[in-house]
């Protein structure tokens, strides 16, 4: 459940790296990771004494884009993220998949090598999550819909690289389905902050 939470409040960037590269005709390719791509331990009480627990989250995000007009780009992203949680005292563990695809279009403002830009997208998720523990295994699955926009800066490096940041609003509609096939409807909402480097060619 964390783990896709945190997955949902994730969304693709894109962004160009000179005025020159922001004209009609040129494209665009994005890497990336989110800030929550880290490495984590968590200690709680629950009763029965002190329990522990390594957290560990990679998330990869990568896209296309095409500047159908100058300054505007509409393209494609996805996202992928692997969540790892282990409970140092009974060895269980959680593993969670999630995957997201969709357009996105996004607009830069002015013509200096610092662009104020604006963007929205939508994507579809896909969620992948395993329960392990010693006296039992099980899996749910979840998809649904994710709708996000925000507001960021670009700042060119040179003619070709630029590095860009980005806050933001997301929510998304999910339905989770477990062993029983038993459905649950979630939606989660909320702001998240973005990095990530751009290629424009």
């Amino acid at each position: 459940m964390m783990g896709r939470n945190i997955f949902i409040l994730i969304f693709i960037l894109f962004s160009c790296v000179s005025l020159a590269q922001t004209q009609k005709g040129k494209f665009l390719v994005e890497g990336g990771s989110n800030l929550e791509g880290v490495l984590s331990n968590e200690s709680y009480d629950n009763g029965t004494g002190p329990q522990k627990t390594n957290n560990s989250q990679l998330v990869l995000q990568m896209g296309l884009g095409y500047f159908i007009l100058k300054n505007f780009v509409i393209g494609e992203g996805s996202t992928w993220s692997f969540y790892t949680t282990k409970d140092n005292s009974t060895g269980d563990k959680t593993k969670s998949t999630n995957i997201s695809v969709g357009p996105l279009l996004r607009y830069y403002v002015g013509q200096s090598k610092v662009k104020p830009l604006v963007q929205a997208n939508i994507a579809w998720l896909s969620s992948n999550i395993a329960y392990i523990s010693a006296g039992l295994n099980s899996t749910t699955k979840s998809s649904g819909i994710l709708y996000s926009g925000g507001i960021g800066v670009a700042y060119f490096l040179n003619d070709y690289v630029s590095f860009n940041g980005i806050v933001g609003y997301s929510n998304s509609s999910q339905t989770t389905t477990d062993n029983n096939n038993n459905k649950t409807k979630q939606t989660v909402g909320g702001f998240n902050i973005n990095i990530n480097v751009t290629v424009c060619f």
